[in-house]
């Protein structure tokens, strides 16, 4: 198999060529050589004999000049033929010099058989301009975090010198708090707490376990089928909405009336590339612009989705594939050149980045990055021509990273990241590098983490596509074979956590660590090939009801390999792309990360060629909060199905280490990140004030007057978005910084939003409809949440300053909204008109359509006498708030607990009381508004009107 370099392909790049080609040349001879082998011990030859017909020195897979040299392998043709474009006779290696205005990184279009499929010629282009860029700017961040490049010439100064603080904080090794490596603190010793701010009472009412149903299962074969049938008992039971998904409906209701009219304000506006200055808000802008039309989530979704086929179907690669990898990139550079000896080795080649005075070389850091980004995109394209599609488990199938990542990792006492925190010694090692399977992913850190070529799915896929070989482990003690099946059976089935077959058997409920692995197959890297067809079920694994070929008539297991494609990204953490990660809380937190370190490269334009807040808004909501979202509702669904089947059985088994716990964590983990993202104050300056309800906050100081707290502007997100008003018809294209409106509002819709996608897992049209979101997995805690921002209840949402500081921030965690159990006076939350109107739009109407609708009920204002007015039940008692310049009477039912009020409603009444009491007339007069707002959504979701 002979591929081309292009003409005019770059010198420098060529050794780098040369590692790939023998990257893939190893995966093709390994392939061959065990095919003559197979077919030797098929003729009857001994096993001595038959190995020694392997061999390391094939040429399989060759790379050819262009044109072609006297050195080159013959398969590339007489001496002097130069391969083009579009020649059938000839693969290729593309460099794409040209710059465009809009280009990928990497393209690996090919050309087969339309009868047989056989690969006839194929292309790998990479584009050089895009890679340019890239380089630029993976130099650009590491001169940023060494101080060496003026920060005013990349964006405003000052957010980048509060970036470049925030990055250089202590991480664990310096507290011993895992949770400390990441923005998301949360960790093992955090799981308890979270757990207590759940409530999954749902799951055991509506089940099989209420129905008297439940045999426990004896084996895996016996829990896989009552997990269907546990799963269609509480649809059924309504723990996952009734199927109508009528959030959607109820909302359209609001079209044409006032209401939508206030969600079109400036920032979605310019979302839906209107002037706010000069637009009036008829159809053609409400069609553009509107949350219930143009900018509704389904639209949006579908855009997402289209761009994600383009990726699939033309083997494509956006540029901004590789942005996430490039802070970690840099940072090991940036530790190479403090601490280390001032150079960095890719490829058995030493790359000097210091000048003879020691100081860095920005230049030589520019020049090094080339061949890690060309080597990694034109690897992932080879892969594509080769038949391989993408593989988005490759960050997450711990059997099969390298094994340099385990020889780093192993301690002799490992246990899973979030309860056993990354070493100086594994950093120093750079163990980022070598946890991956595939290049066929796309990698969180995409630069480092393919950094030394294929892997061994890479390798197994040639071996199966191209000779029908599987792996099988060979050292795996027999006591283990057992585990190590059932581990591969469950993987195959998508199920969150491989569980171990004993504690189906009468042992505790409990599941494998990653981190068991290695002990499970005695020696990971022990492996031979064996033909598919000579694969057997295993008589252990008959045994507890798995039946399907596992292992060799010697008892050895096939090697498990996990495969997510592109008809099932980003559904679950084991398939997200763009992640890093050996289970969920890893995963979550890599994309958290991402999501916060990445906001200064995000939200400013940079002089970015369209850039828009639009592609701003698109981002955030799709390569980031869908994820924490996705993996809420996987987490909910299998929890609500153990919940049921298992009873108090399963209590420990959430939070356990050898359970659920790292899911749980990552769970909780993501809901903070989206609920202190509702609750980000703007930067600035902010003083001790009594505010118009007679409680006590922070708020903006005028001009830092009587300032205790100071909120820079990495932590502090400014709500607006900023863009240059005076340059001509085209000042959309000069937006200078996306407004944090954006990130609130997508993280409210994530909290609430129940529409689920399990397609790929299940196939049954029930599974497509059902409703599951964070109210699901957090009802009492997010009820919280949304009482606050509505009855502007600082004292339970507001973000607290560290104690012992004036600028570090500490925010309300998931059970802080239930207990109020938070210290220290609340900053102003930032929680404005424009996000309550949002939360309560989308809360009303989407939480009622998962597994009830009580927060619709402690939602509801009324007025007496009205025609909205309710009859309560006469158990119930009610608030009320008489606005004395109207003579209306607003009503809402009262759910006191603990000696507080927990009614978002009844609240609002409340603060609206407090707001008269005191005087504050004006404030009480834009108040009522919201519970007009809150009224009129009550009555138009209930009987739309």
């Amino acid at each position: 198999i002979a591929y081309h370099l292009s003409t005019q392909f770059p010198e420098d790049l060529i050794p780098d060529a040369q590692h790939f080609t023998a990257e893939w040349n190893r995966a093709f001879s390994e392939t061959v050589s065990s095919l003559r082998e197979q077919e030797c011990l098929t003729d009857g030859g001994d096993a001595a004999a038959c190995g020694e017909l392997r061999s390391d020195d094939l040429s399989v897979f060759v790379l050819c000049h262009n044109p072609v040299t006297e050195e080159d392998h013959e398969a590339c043709g007489a001496p002097g033929t130069s391969a083009q474009i579009g020649d059938l006779r000839h693969s290729l290696i593309g460099w794409v010099n040209d710059p465009h205005v809009s280009s990928p990184l990497g393209y690996g279009p090919s050309a087969a058989d339309p009868e047989t499929g056989e690969i006839i010629m194929a292309n790998a282009f990479v584009y050089g301009a895009a890679m340019e860029t890239l380089t630029t700017f993976a130099r650009d961040i590491i001169a940023l975090l060494n101080g060496a490049l003026d920060e005013n010439a990349v964006i405003n100064g000052e957010n980048v010198e509060d970036w470049v603080k925030h990055m250089k904080a202590p991480g664990a090794s310096s507290t011993g708090k895992a949770g400390d490596d990441h923005h998301i603190h949360l960790d093992g010793s955090d799981v308890e707490r979270i757990n207590r701010a759940m409530n999954f009472d749902w799951a055991r009412g509506r089940g099989l376990g209420a129905r008297g149903q439940i045999t426990p299962p004896q084996n895996l074969g016996d829990l896989v089928s009552l997990v269907k049938q546990s799963r269609t008992a509480l649809f059924e039971g309504g723990a996952f909405g009734n199927g109508t998904g009528s959030g959607f409906a109820q909302m359209q209701n609001l079209r044409g009336t006032d209401i939508e009219d206030m969600l079109v304000g400036p920032e979605m506006l310019l979302r839906g590339g209107v002037d706010p200055r000069t637009a009036i808000l008829d159809e053609e802008v409400l069609d553009r612009a509107s949350p219930l039309r143009g900018l509704d989530a389904g639209a949006l979704d579908a855009t997402r989705r289209m761009r994600d086929r383009i990726q699939e179907q033309a083997c494509m690669v956006f540029a901004d594939f590789a942005d996430d990898g490039l802070i970690g990139l840099a940072r090991a550079i940036q530790d190479a050149v403090a601490n280390g000896t001032g150079s960095m080795t890719w490829y058995g080649k030493e790359y000097t980045l210091v000048d003879k005075n020691g100081v860095v070389d920005y230049e030589a850091v520019r020049t090094m990055l080339r061949h890690p980004i060309f080597d990694a995109v034109t690897a992932h394209e080879v892969g594509h021509t080769l038949g391989l599609r993408h593989n988005f488990s490759g960050s997450y199938d711990a059997w099969n990273y390298l094994p340099q990542y385990w020889e780093l990792r192993d301690d002799g006492n490992m246990g899973p990241r979030y309860v056993d925190a990354t070493t100086p010694e594994e950093r120093d090692g750079r163990i980022r590098e070598f946890q991956y399977s595939t290049v066929m992913d796309y990698g969180n850190n995409f630069v480092v983490t393919d950094a030394e070529g294929i892997g061994h799915y890479d390798v197994a896929a040639i071996k199966m596509g191209y000779g029908d070989l599987v792996e099988v482990f060979t050292e795996v003690p027999p006591a283990n074979v057992t585990a190590i099946g059932a581990a591969g059976f469950l993987q195959r089935a998508g199920w969150p956590v491989v569980l171990k077959p004993e504690s189906l058997t009468g042992g505790t409920l409990a599941a494998f660590r990653y981190t068991d692995y290695p002990s499970l197959a005695g020696n990971l890297e022990a492996r031979r090939d064996v033909a598919y067809t000579d694969l057997v079920a295993l008589d252990s694994l008959s045994q507890i009801g798995i039946s399907e070929p596992s292992g060799t008539p010697q008892g050895e297991p096939a090697v498990p390999y996990m495969f997510c494609s592109d008809e099932r990204a980003d559904l679950s953490p084991e398939c997200f792309r763009y992640d890093a990660g050996a289970d969920a809380y890893e995963s979550l937190q890599s994309i958290m990360d991402s999501y916060y370190n990445y906001y200064i490269f995000n939200a400013f334009g940079r002089g970015r060629l369209g850039f828009d807040v639009n592609s701003y808004a698109g981002r955030v909501s799709g390569r980031y909060f869908a994820k924490l979202q996705k993996a809420n509702q996987i987490y909910t669904l299998y929890r609500g199905v153990f919940e049921d089947i298992f009873g108090d059985g399963v209590d420990a088994f959430v939070t356990a280490e050898e359970g659920m716990g790292a899911w749980t964590t990552g769970v909780g983990a993501s809901y903070q990140l989206l609920t202190q993202v509702i609750l980000t104050p703007e930067p600035g300056a902010y003083a001790p004030r009594t505010r118009p309800d007679g409680t006590s906050a922070l708020v903006k100081a005028n001009q830092n007057f009587g300032a205790q707290a100071f909120v820079d502007s990495f932590v502090g997100r400014p709500l607006d978005t900023s863009w240059d008003q005076d340059l001509g018809y085209f000042w959309f294209d000069q937006v200078k910084r996306a407004g944090y409106f954006f990130d609130k509002v997508a993280a409210i819709q994530m909290l609430v939003d129940p529409r689920t996608n399990f397609l790929g897992r299940d196939t049954s049209a029930d599974v497509r409809r059902y409703a599951i979101s964070f109210y699901s997995s957090f009802p009492d805690s997010l009820t919280g949440l949304l009482r606050g921002v509505q009855a502007e209840d600082w004292k339970t949402i507001g973000p607290r300053t560290k104690a012992n500081t004036t600028s570090d921030l500490v925010y309300p965690d998931p059970l802080s909204f239930i207990e109020q159990d938070m210290v220290g006076t609340p900053i102003d939350p930032g929680t404005s008109f424009s996000i309550q109107l949002y939360s309560a739009v989308y809360a009303m109407a989407w939480i009622p359509e998962t597994f009830d609708r009580s927060f619709f009920q402690r939602s509801r204002i009324w007025v007496r006498g009205g025609a909205d007015e309710v009859t309560p039940d006469g158990a119930l008692t009610t608030v009320e708030f008489t606005d004395e310049r109207t003579g209306l009477t607003y009503v809402a039912i009262s759910y006191p607990e603990g000696g507080e009020e927990r009614g978002p409603a009844a609240q609002m009444l409340l603060h609206a009381q407090a707001l008269s009491d005191n005087g504050a007339l004006g404030e009480l007069d834009a108040f009522i508004d919201n519970l007009d707002v809150m009224r009129r959504l009550g009555w138009s979701y209930d009987l739309g009107r």
